[in-house]
C-alpha cells in the first residue's frame, strides 16, 4: 500500500480546472426550522424466547408506532448469521442496519497499565475467533488527558483492527498512513505474519509489560482525593456522551465493548463502607447533622444525573455497552481489592441493555451468549412523514402481531431526525463517510461512474488506473460561492472486507473560471491503485463538502495472475474525445513511478477511456480492447450487449481492425469499431469475449453503456 503526499492532481491538457485557496468564504445561515425531509428509518430488531433468536417472522408480524402514528413499512429484511457461510463474508454483503458493529473501547484512565495488556490480547482472540466475518470493528480508547478517541473507524479490515489493537493508536510516524476517514492506520505489507497470532505484534513493537504501557501512556497514579475522583467522572462522562453522539452516523447496532476496571461508584451511590455508615448513623443520632457529609452518604446526585445522562446518549444511538470488568485479567483471574468499580461497570451496561462481564480472559466465550442472541435481526424500515431536519429525537414503539408468546424485543428506542450538514461535527461527518465506505451499494445525489484496468507494469503488485467521472450540475447543486469543495474517497476493498489501497483528495473547483464547464459535463479524475492479485471492489465516495451531497459508487473488478500465463481481457475501453471532461491525473501513477509507456493507445495514439461510455443509436464508436496471454493464431472476438435485467440485445456489431504488437510479448492491443443499429436509448451492459479456436480457452470483460437516441 503505497503512501500519498499531499499534492492532489496533475493537469492534463490545458483546461483550468481548480483554482487552490486556502478557505471557503462563509455563507449566509440557513435556517432549516422549516424544511422537510423524505427519510427512510432502518430499525434493527431481535425478537428473543427463553434467550434464544425467534426465526421465521415475517413484515406483517411487525408494527412501528412513532407516538400514536403507525408508520408505513417500506422495507424488510432478515439477516441470520448463525447460517455458516460456504467461505468468510465481507460486511458489505450485509445491510448496513442489520450488521453488527463492536466498537473496542479502552479505558486507559481507570485502568492498571498490566490490565490493559491482558485486556488487548482478549479483545484480539473475540476478533480472531467469536465475531461473525460480516462484523465490523472499531477500536477507541478513552484517557484523562485524550478524553474519548476512535483510533480506528468502523471496519472489517482484521488486519487494520489487529494493528490497532496492538498499538492503541501509538502509531509510529514512519509506519502512519494519512487516511482522514479512520479506516486504515498503516501499511500492513511492510510487516510479516499480520494476523496470523494474536499474540505476535505485526508491527514488532508489542507492548509486552505493564511497565512499558505505563511509560507510553503515562502514569495511572490515582488521585485519593473525593473531589478529584469526581472530576475524573465528569470529565469521562462528559467525553463519553459526546462519543456516543457521534455513533448516530453510523447505522446499525452498535455494541461498544468497554474494557475497564470501572470508575469508584461510591461517588455516585454513597458509601458502601459499613464502619463509615455506622459512623454517620451515630453523627446524626446525636444532633452532629454537619458532620455528616450527605455526598459521602448518599452520593453525589449531580455526578450520578451525569452519568445517567451519558448512558441515555448510548441508548438513543443504539449503543449497548458491554461492559468487561479487567481487574481480573492483570493477575491471570485474581481479583485484588478495588473501589467500587464493578458497580460502575455494571451500572453502565444494565441501563444500556448490555452485559456485565468479570474477569474474562476468552472474551468470545463470555460474550457467546451474546453473540447467540444477535445472531438474527429484522431490519425493518419506515417512512415518516413530513420529518423535520432539526435533529430531534422521535421516540418508536414496536408491536409484534401473531408472534409465540413470551417473546422479547430488543431494538432500538427511536430515531433522531437529520442534522443539517452544516450542524454536523467534522467527527460525525468522517463517520458517515466512512460508513458508506464500509456498507457498499450504489446511490445518492451525485452522478459517479468508476473504471478501474489493471496492468501488469512488474511481476507484483499490478497497477490499476482508476478513472472517476463526477457529473458536473449533481455537483455544484445548491452551491453558491467562489470555490466548490468536493471531497473524493477511493478504496479498494477485497473479498473479506480488507483495505488493499486508497486515495483521498480534496478538490477546489474554482467555479468563476471553471464553473460553466464544470455544471456543462463534470470532472474526470484519473488516480491509481497498486494491488495483489485477487477479487476488489472499487468503492468511491464524493461529497460536496459545502452542501452537505453526497454518493457512493461500488465497481468490483478482478487483478488477475498476469505474470503467470492466464488469459487476461481487460474491460472494453471507449477512447473519449479530447476536451469532454475538466480532468486532473494523480501524480504519482505508476508511468511516472516505474517509466513504462502510456498504457492506453488506441492505433498508436493516446487517449483516455470513458468510465460510462456513451454510444449513438445507429452510430459507431471506436473500442480498444487490451488482453494478456491470448492466443498468438487467429482469435474470435465477438460482443453482446444485455439490458440491465440480463436479457441479450440484437443490434449492435463489433469490428475488428487491427491486433497490435506492443513490443511485449505477453501484452496485446486490439483495435475495434463497436457499431450499432436499432437500439433504444437507455443504459445497458456490453460483454465482450475472446476464444482461442485451437484450445477453446475463452475469457470474457464487460462495462455500461449509454446508447443515445
Amino acid at each position: 500500500m503505497k503512501r500519498f503526499p499531499a499534492a492532489c492532481a496533475v493537469l492534463l491538457g490545458s483546461i483550468l480546472i481548480v483554482g487552490m485557496v486556502g478557505s471557503v468564504a462563509a455563507q449566509g445561515k440557513q435556517k432549516f426550522e422549516d424544511v422537510t425531509s423524505v427519510v427512510v428509518v432502518e430499525i434493527p430488531i431481535n425478537v428473543l424466547k427463553d434467550g434464544e433468536p425467534v426465526r421465521g417472522l415475517t413484515k406483517e408480524n411487525f408494527e412501528i408506532l412513532d407516538g400514536r402514528k403507525k408508520l408505513p413499512v417500506v422495507g424488510f429484511d432478515v439477516i441470520d448469521l448463525s447460517v455458516e457461510a460456504p467461505q468468510p463474508v465481507a460486511p458489505a454483503a450485509v445491510p448496513a442496519a442489520g450488521r453488527r458493529h463492536f466498537l473496542l473501547l479502552f479505558d486507559l484512565s481507570f485502568s492498571d497499565p498490566a490490565a490493559i495488556v491482558k485486556a488487548r490480547t482478549a479483545a484480539r482472540e473475540l476478533v480472531l475467533k467469536g465475531l461473525h466475518p460480516s462484523d465490523v470493528v472499531a477500536v477507541g480508547t478513552y484517557s484523562r488527558t485524550g478524553g474519548a478517541r476512535l483510533v480506528l473507524s468502523f471496519t472489517g479490515d482484521r488486519g487494520q483492527i489487529d494493528y490497532a489493537l496492538d498499538t492503541l493508536g501509538l502509531v509510529q510516524m514512519s509506519e502512519a498512513i494519512r487516511d482522514p476517514l479512520g479506516v486504515v492506520l498503516a501499511d500492513l505489507e511492510a510487516f510479516t505474519g499480520v494476523g496470523s497470532d494474536p499474540r505476535e505484534s505485526p508491527s514488532g513493537a508489542q507492548f509486552d509489560s505493564a511497565a512499558e504501557i505505563m511509560e507510553v501512556l503515562g502514569s495511572s497514579e490515582r488521585e485519593t482525593r473525593r473531589q478529584a475522583k469526581k472530576n475524573e467522572i465528569l470529565a469521562m462522562t462528559s467525553s463519553l456522551a459526546e462519543l456516543a453522539g457521534m455513533m448516530n452516523a453510523v447505522q446499525g447496532r452498535k455494541h461498544v465493548v468497554f474494557l475497564s476496571e470501572g470508575f469508584d461508584s461510591q461517588i455516585l451511590l454513597g458509601s458502601e463502607d459499613a464502619n463509615q455508615m455506622m459512623e454517620m448513623a451515630e453523627q446524626s443520632a446525636t444532633g452532629q447533622f454537619w458532620e455528616v457529609k450527605s455526598d459521602e452518604r448518599f452520593g453525589d446526585t449531580a455526578a450520578t444525573g451525569d452519568v445517567n445522562e451519558m448512558l441515555d446518549e448510548f441508548v438513543r444511538a443504539d449503543c449497548a455497552i458491554q461492559a468487561v470488568d479487567i481487574g481480573g485479567l492483570a493477575t491471570g483471574g485474581d481479583v485484588r481489592p478495588r473501589a467500587g468499580g464493578q458497580d460502575g461497570l455494571f451500572m453502565m451496561a444494565s441501563q444500556t441493555g448490555g452485559e456485565f462481564y468479570r474477569n474474562y480472559n476468552d472474551l468470545s466465550e463470555a460474550m457467546g451468549e451474546m453473540l447467540e442472541r444477535t445472531s438474527v435481526t429484522y431490519v425493518v424500515a419506515v417512512q415518516p412523514e413530513n420529518l423535520k431536519m432539526d435533529g430531534k429525537f422521535h421516540r418508536l414503539k414496536v408491536k409484534l402481531n401473531g408472534a409465540p408468546s413470551g417473546v422479547r424485543l430488543v431494538h432500538r428506542p427511536g430515531y433522531y431526525a437529520p442534522k443539517p450538514y452544516s450542524e454536523q461535527t467534522p467527527l460525525e461527518r468522517s463517520l458517515a463517510v466512512a460508513d458508506l465506505v464500509i456498507s457498499g451499494g450504489n446511490g445518492g445525489t451525485i452522478g459517479i461512474s468508476v473504471l478501474a484496468t489493471p496492468f501488469q507494469v512488474r511481476r507484483d503488485p499490478a497497477w490499476i488506473p482508476i478513472l472517476i467521472e463526477i457529473e458536473g450540475e449533481s455537483l455544484a447543486r445548491g452551491f453558491a460561492g467562489d470555490v466548490l469543495p468536493a471531497e473524493l474517497y477511493a478504496y479498494a476493498i477485497d473479498s473479506q472486507g480488507r483495505v488493499g489501497d486508497f486515495f483521498v483528495r480534496t478538490l477546489p473547483f474554482d467555479m468563476q473560471k471553471a464553473g460553466d464547464a464544470l455544471r456543462q459535463t463534470g470532472f474526470k479524475y484519473w488516480g491509481d491503485f497498486e494491488l495483489r492479485p485477487g477479487e476488489y471492489v472499487a468503492r468511491v465516495v464524493v461529497r460536496n463538502s459545502q452542501t452537505g451531497a453526497s454518493a457512493v459508487k461500488t465497481t468490483p473488478f478482478r487483478v488477475p495472475e498476469m505474470a503467470g500465463g492466464e488469459m487476461t481481457l481487460l474491460p472494453p475501453l471507449f477512447p473519449e474525445p479530447p476536451g469532454k471532461w475538466l480532468l486532473a491525473r494523480e501524480q504519482n501513477t505508476a508511468d511516472q513511478v516505474h517509466g513504462f509507456d502510456y498504457p492506453f493507445m488506441h492505433q498508436g495514439q493516446p487517449y483516455i477511456p470513458a468510465a460510462k461510455p456513451v454510444v449513438a443509436s445507429g452510430g459507431e464508436a471506436a473500442v480498444s480492447l487490451v488482453g494478456y496471454n491470448l492466443a498468438s493464431g487467429s482469435l474470435r472476438i465477438a460482443g453482446q450487449l444485455y439490458g440491465l435485467s440480463g436479457e441479450p440485445i440484437d443490434g449492435i456489431e463489433l469490428v475488428i481492425d487491427e491486433r497490435r504488437d506492443t513490443g511485449d510479448p505477453a501484452v496485446e492491443q486490439i483495435a475495434g469499431r463497436l457499431r450499432t443499429s436499432g437500439l433504444a436509448a437507455g443504459e445497458y451492459r456490453l460483454v465482450v469475449t475472446v476464444t482461442d479456436p485451437a484450445t477453446g480457452a475463452s475469457e470474457e470483460s464487460e462495462i455500461p453503456v449509454v446508447v443515445e437516441g
